[in-house]
């Protein structure tokens, strides 16, 4: 495995070529004019190319013109699932089993004013597969807004709204041209920078205006880029709050959350999916349907996401309904508890982000807003009625006295302050938030225990737990804080763990071979499980984990080396870290669905084999084919940036990419009432976590494939 990794400019493969014409496309489309860029056709870099404001790119030296309609060719009881029987299903308790730098300081959340200043953080980004679609929803100029009045708000009248549009890295640097039509007119609108990209240009900007709009109307309009002389307020005299209702009174959906008061918008406001999709908010994507050979995913997508809200028929018994709530604020123990795990609230955020629709706009905001309620701030328990859960960024719902970070997420604050704008305090307090889950890492057993760099340390007893989802998670903990705060000193942080981690590949801690994955214990992977003998392992279940922040991070800084562990990554599953499904011992015979599949193992290296050793069982590990096709796609993809052969690597995600189809339809069910009141909804999300896994760090593979 190569693991040496430079912070050389980036290359341009054949993909890179097709996401730089789709990237000049949406800079065409937002009206940037005179950029310079650099474009590699047929191997081939040409430079000196501009985008004229008609949207035509002039390649220097050609006579060739590209439009800007260009288009791009933990243990293993995480998740115990039985084989197929008769639609009955088993699982076990989770005992062990993520982007970009914004300001470090916004305008005044409280009332809003007119001052745009944004601090920015330090660090450069080269921003090579910036992508979006186009559609009649998105012209060259504009972007459609759509408003959407809750049904409870009441008749017709003027209401003010804030709402928040974000914009691809690099493309804008000041909001003095943007302009919002409504019904056809120009509405005067107040524009306040909300969070800035690394380069300091413009990442989201929150509007405001007034609406004409009643109880569940909905009303179109334009933002317009590009505007001469728009019309502006000067203020507004109200806050973000202000504009909000609780959930009680919205009339959608009223018992969604009833344990704590959960805020929204009065008027909700959406963008395209085909805007949202190339804005890197978790990471690029396409809109749903927009992928020819996506279909089987796409549906899959909507019908567990529809599971994981509860919207299902009503013949479903409510013990099948998954329980995302306790009963009331302090009995945690009535909950389940897993259904948060791997990060809920963002994988609905994803939804959004591929449809457009305001159900999962408010889903995902709701999900944010009680998450971020539940997530302890300042060794203060209240109104909790426990004293073990006095963790500073712990998620209330553990209900354990030690400290536990693998629950712990900044992502549902940080889309809430750049998709609809909410306040850094009120309530939810996200910039707190987001500082309270990384010093969560930084405070409690993580970094108190491998340091702040997270490095794992072989000589330590068995009963100390090390894998690479909490290294995930710690990451993406540092990661969302310096995109949401704009802190150097996030930014200092990740760059230790980046370079402990490249070490960590190069040159295994406890002289280990180097395999290209972050080799530990087995016994610090599963505690005191197992017996003593030294057993290096990796898991490619959890190192899916680690490689969406990691890919995320590339995006915000440009550093190579996340390519080059990305790529490392996926040569290590491809080569030791998969199997073929044959075993008759394992109910996996000639006629099972899952004979001759490929899978990938719970735990692997070039010196121990998780199928031979009975660790991997085949009916487990096909519940992660979706998340492992991910982390080697998006490992391939990093591998020819740096152009590496990467073909070997592409048949194993094509091949678990099959895998994963088979597995999303296995749990497709369809029948009528009497059917579904006996065995679930249609959609069957047994353990309900799975569908974090399944579609959270896999929003992007649509787009990489």
């Amino acid at each position: 495995m190569n693991a040496e990794y430079g912070e050389s400019d980036m290359r341009q493969n054949n993909r890179g070529y097709v996401r730089g014409t789709t990237a000049l496309a949406l800079l065409a489309a937002l009206g940037v004019s005179g950029c310079q860029v650099e474009v590699a056709v047929d191997g081939e870099t040409l430079e000196g190319e501009t985008v004229d404001g008609d949207g035509t790119v002039t390649v220097t030296g050609t006579e060739d013109t590209t439009t800007s309609d260009g288009t791009e060719s933990g243990t293993s009881g995480d998740d115990t699932t039985t084989s197929d029987s008769g639609g009955t299903d088993s699982s076990t308790s989770d005992s062990t089993s993520s982007d970009s730098t914004t300001s470090d300081s916004t305008t005044d959340d409280s009332t809003a004013s007119t001052d745009d200043s944004t601090s920015t953080a330090d660090g450069s980004t080269t921003d090579d597969s910036t992508s979006s679609s186009t559609d009649d929803a998105t012209t060259a100029d504009a972007v459609a807004v759509t408003f959407h009045g809750q049904p409870g708000i009441g008749a017709a009248e003027d209401r003010w709204v804030a709402f928040a549009v974000p914009f691809p890295q690099g493309a804008r640097q000041e909001t003095a041209d943007l302009a919002l039509q409504v019904g056809g007119a120009e509405t005067p609108v107040m524009a306040e920078v909300v969070a800035n990209w690394p380069d300091g240009s413009v990442r989201s900007v929150r509007l405001w205006t007034q609406v004409a709009i009643g109880a569940g109307e909905t009303v179109s309009g334009e933002l317009v880029t590009g505007a001469t002389d728009p019309a502006r307020l000067d203020s507004v005299g109200v806050s973000v709050a202000d504009t909000w209702i609780p959930i009680s009174e919205s009339g959608v959906d009223e018992s969604e959350y009833t344990t704590a008061e959960v805020m929204e918008p009065a008027v909700y406001t959406t963008l395209p999916a085909e805007w949202l999709a190339g804005m890197t908010l978790r990471t690029e994507t396409v809109p749903v349907d927009a992928w020819s050979d996506s279909g089987w995913f796409d549906e899959a997508l909507l019908g567990y996401s529809r599971t994981m809200v509860n919207d299902v028929s009503d013949a479903v018994s409510e013990e099948d309904l998954v329980n995302y709530e306790p009963d009331t604020w302090g009995d945690t123990g009535s909950v389940d508890t897993s259904s948060w795990l791997f990060d809920r609230a963002s994988t609905l955020w994803g939804v959004y982000f591929r449809t457009g629709d305001v159900k999962w706009l408010r889903h995902a905001h709701r999900a944010s807003q009680y998450y971020a309620l539940n997530v302890e701030r300042d060794n203060d328990t209240s109104p909790s009625d426990s004293d073990n859960r006095n963790f500073r960024g712990q998620f209330r719902f553990k209900d354990i006295n030690y400290v536990d970070h693998k629950y712990s997420y900044g992502m549902p604050m940080l889309m809430d302050r750049l998709v609809l704008g909410a306040a850094v305090d009120g309530p939810a307090a996200g910039e707190d938030g987001v500082r309270a889950v990384s010093d969560l890492v930084t405070n409690g057993y993580w970094e108190g225990t491998y340091g702040s760099d997270g490095a794992y340390n072989p000589d330590l007893g068995a009963n100390h737990l090390w894998t690479e989802r909490h290294q995930a998670y710690a990451f993406a903990a540092h990661l969302t804080a310096w995109e949401y705060t704009g802190d150097a000193a996030y930014r200092d942080k990740l760059d230790d763990y980046v370079a402990q981690m490249v070490d960590h590949v190069a040159n295994p801690p406890g002289g280990y071979a180097a395999d290209g994955c972050l080799v530990h214990d087995f016994k610090h992977h599963e505690w005191n499980k197992y017996n003593d003998t030294p057993t290096p392992v990796c898991s490619p279940w959890m190192t899916a984990l680690l490689a969406e922040p990691l890919w995320r991070y590339h995006r915000l800084t440009g550093d190579d080396r996340a390519l080059g562990l990305l790529a490392d990554f996926a040569e290590s599953v491809a080569q030791d870290g998969t199997y073929i499904a044959q075993d008759e011992s394992s109910n996996v015979g000639t006629s099972s669905t899952l004979w001759d599949a490929r899978l990938p193992q719970y735990l692997y290296s070039s010196s121990y084999n998780g199928v031979s050793e009975g660790v991997s069982d085949p009916w487990q590990d096909w519940e992660h084919a979706c998340d492992v096709a991910g982390l080697v796609e998006r490992g391939v993809t990093a591998g020819e940036m740096l152009d590496r052969d990467m073909a070997a690597e592409q048949t194993v995600a094509d091949d678990l990419m099959a895998t994963c189809e088979t597995n999303l339809d296995k749990w497709y069910r369809p029948g009528d009432d009497s059917y579904v009141s006996q065995y679930g909804p249609e959609w069957r999300l047994t353990p309900a976590r799975k569908y974090n896994w399944w579609f959270g760090t896999t929003l992007d593979l649509p787009r990489l494939r």
